[in-house]
């Protein structure tokens, strides 16, 4: 492998709800990209409990 630098300045902002606080990240980051990801939790009651903590 060849020598490099990464430089990645990234936040990850996790928990349920937490999309409700999207307009104070894109303030805070000037406005110019927000990346949501959503998880879809199994239709399955046994499974959901043990994706959703």
């Amino acid at each position: 492998m060849e020598n490099f630098n990464f430089y990645s300045p990234t936040e990850f902002v996790f928990g349920k709800g937490r999309e409700n606080e999207v307009g104070k990240y894109v303030k805070k980051y000037g406005g110019r990209m927000m990346w949501l990801q959503f998880m879809k939790l199994p239709q399955d009651k046994n499974n959901r409990e043990k994706y959703s903590g």
